[in-house]
């Protein structure tokens, strides 16, 4: 995305908006509060998508879950500001070693890769042995 991209202008209106609507989304429960935060990860401002990372990983678990996935999943300039919202959970007296551990143990597999990334990032955790998922055997 760059100003050569035609529909920057619309982007960057969008990210206004979103900017805007921030603070009434902290502030609202449920699903499609949760789907407009998480929607605003990939915006134009790098600020917006921090500013939406740490509402996400401090709503709820679920928040946090997704969150973590879409992390994991970018190799984007967006990962850093994602990952300010993760690390943010540290800085707000929250013991972000302790969450991650129990997201590594009872998260989806998705959550429990990106908690063990961010563990061995952060953390200087040792890299576990990633098993593949186990296969029914055949009679």
């Amino acid at each position: 995305m760059s100003i050569t991209d035609p529909d920057w202008d619309t982007k960057v209106a969008l990210s206004y908006q979103r900017d805007e609507d921030l603070p009434r989304l902290a502030n609202t429960p449920g699903d499609q509060a949760r789907d407009e935060l998480l929607a605003m990860l990939d915006d134009v401002d790098l600020g917006v998508i921090k500013r939406a990372s740490i509402i996400l990983a401090k709503r709820d678990t679920e928040s946090l879950d997704r969150l973590m996935e879409i992390w994991h999943q970018e190799e984007t300039l967006q990962e850093g500001a994602q990952m300010h919202g993760i690390i943010q959970l540290d800085f707000d007296n929250n013991n972000l070693e302790e969450i991650l551990l129990d997201r590594r143990e009872h998260g989806r597999p998705t959550v429990q890769a990106a908690a063990q990334d961010i563990l061995e990032l952060y953390f200087n955790y040792e890299p576990q042995p990633r098993t593949p998922n186990p296969t029914p055997e055949h009679p």
